[in-house]
C-alpha cells in the first residue's frame, strides 16, 4: 500500500470511530445519561437528594429547548461544501508557505526540511512548522516521536483558516454557555467525541488540500525527501496528514 493510501485509511478509520460514538445520540440522552451518572455517584458518598438538585431541573428543562435541539442536531451533522473548504485551505496553506519563504531567507543557520508540524489553537487556525532531517513514522494513532527542534523555521502568524469547518462546533459551544449547561456537556463522552470528531474531518480536508498542492509550492525552500507532513493542536501528539516523496 503506498503510504499516502495509508495515511487516508488511518485518517477516516480515526474519524468513523469517534463519529459513530456521536450521529445516533440524543440531547435528551445525554443529558438523562449525565443525571443518572451524577446521581449514582452522590449516592455512593452518602447523597441521596440530587434528584430534588436545581440542576436537575435545568438540565431537564433544557432538554427539550428548541433552539438547543436544533444547534445539536446541526452540529452532529459534520457537514461541510468541502470543495469551497479545501480551496479555502489550499489558500491558506500557499499564503504559510510564502511566509516560511520569507523567514527562511532572514535565517542565518539554514538546515533542510523534512517535516512540517500544522499546529493549531482550538480548531481556530493553524500554522506551518517546519524541522530538519530525519526518520519519521506513519503513525496509526496519534503519538509523539523524537526529532531535532533546535533548528526551525515556522509562521508567526497563522495563516491556514479553519473557522469555517468549526464555526457549527463554536456556534453550539456558545449557545451551551447561553444556557448555562457547558459544563455539563462538555464533561460527556459524547462532547469529546464530537470535537475529535470535528478534528479529524479537519484533518481529512486537509489531506485533500495537500493532494492540490504540487511540491513546487516549496521552491527556494531548502527540501529533504520523504517530506513528511503532521497536525497536531500545541502540545498534543500529532498524525500523518501527508507525504511527499
Amino acid at each position: 500500500m503506498k503510504k499516502n493510501d495509508e495515511i487516508k485509511q488511518n485518517l477516516e478509520r480515526l474519524f468513523i470511530e469517534n463519529y459513530k460514538h456521536v450521529r445516533d445520540e440524543s440531547l435528551e440522552n445525554i443529558i438523562k445519561d449525565y443525571i443518572i451518572e451524577t446521581d449514582l455517584y452522590y449516592k455512593s458518598m452518602g447523597i441521596t437528594n440530587y434528584l430534588q438538585d436545581e440542576e436537575v431541573l435545568l438540565l431537564n428543562k433544557v432538554s427539550k429547548n428548541k433552539r438547543l435541539q436544533k444547534a445539536f442536531d446541526e452540529v452532529i451533522k459534520i457537514d461541510f461544501n468541502e470543495a469551497i473548504i479545501k480551496d479555502d485551505l489550499i489558500s491558506g496553506i500557499k499564503n504559510a508557505i510564502i511566509d516560511l519563504k520569507q523567514n527562511a531567507q532572514s535565517q542565518q543557520d539554514k538546515f533542510n526540511i523534512q517535516l512540517i508540524f500544522i499546529i493549531h489553537d482550538q480548531l481556530l487556525s493553524a500554522g506551518l512548522y517546519c524541522y530538519g532531517e530525519g526518520s519519521f513514522p506513519i503513525l496509526k494513532e496519534p503519538s509523539g516521536f523524537s526529532f531535532d527542534y533546535k533548528k526551525s523555521i515556522y509562521n508567526h502568524i497563522d495563516l491556514i483558516n479553519y473557522s469555517t469547518i468549526s464555526s457549527k462546533l463554536f456556534s453550539f459551544d456558545l449557545l451551551l454557555e447561553e444556557m448555562e449547561i457547558d459544563n455539563f456537556i462538555m464533561e460527556t463522552a459524547f462532547y469529546e467525541h464530537l470535537t475529535e470528531c470535528y478534528k479529524y474531518k479537519t484533518y481529512q480536508l486537509l489531506n485533500k488540500a495537500f493532494e492540490s498542492i504540487n511540491i513546487q509550492e516549496f521552491e527556494k525552500l531548502s527540501i529533504k525527501f520523504p517530506l513528511h507532513i503532521y497536525a497536531n493542536e500545541h502540545d498534543c501528539p500529532p498524525i500523518n496528514i501527508y507525504l511527499y516523496e
